[in-house]
């Protein structure tokens, strides 16, 4: 294993190069997602069967994204919900 030169503190950006696709889901748990596309909406992948994403009351949920976030047909918040986008 390569050994680093110089030691220290500060912070190491990684950035997460991976598409994220959510369908056919209830964010009822507070979660975060990240990715370089976060992709939500009832058909956004053929990996699942196709389903709405809902994100009920006091759900908190966060997307983090390097490159975009899609929010297709199919994606709710309900009421008393939240969406953090980044």
């Amino acid at each position: 294993m390569p050994q680093l030169p110089h030691t220290g503190y500060g912070n190491i950006n990684i950035l997460n190069t991976n598409n994220t696709y959510i369908q056919n889901c209830t964010l009822s748990q507070d979660s975060f997602f990240s990715g370089g596309t976060i992709h939500a909406g009832h058909q956004v992948t053929n990996q699942v069967p196709p389903g709405d994403v809902i994100i009920p009351n006091e759900a908190e949920i966060i997307f983090d994204a390097s490159r975009g976030i899609y929010l297709q047909p199919g994606f709710e918040v309900k009421k008393g919900g939240t969406l953090e986008t980044r």
